[in-house]
């Protein structure tokens, strides 16, 4: 039998594709409540955090590195994406994910 890689096919929430910009102030928009995980990315390299407003201490993402982040929601609340530049402002582009 062979191992398992672990491999989890996500399903994108179409029609929740959102792109913010970001400068030296966050850039945020939200997903839809109850939402399991985000597909993100930057224009440029930035700081990023699924549930609050981002700071320069958040998660380090280089430019155009997309990156799955599951948002821990249970709330019925719609959910906070948010990014804040590292050394320029670009673009924040989210798609939720249902599972």
């Amino acid at each position: 039998m062979a191992a398992s890689l672990g491999l989890v096919i996500r399903r994108p929430i179409y029609g929740s594709a959102t792109k913010t910009a970001y400068t030296g102030t966050a850039g945020s928009t939200t997903v839809p409540p109850y939402t399991a995980s985000v597909l993100l990315w930057c224009s440029t390299a930035a700081y990023v955090r699924v549930g609050a407003t981002a700071t320069t201490t958040d998660l380090p993402l280089p430019a155009n590195a997309p990156i799955i982040i599951p948002t821990d929601n249970t709330t019925g609340a719609p959910i906070t994406v948010s990014a804040i530049q590292d050394a320029a402002g670009g673009n924040l582009y989210c798609i939720a994910m249902a599972d």
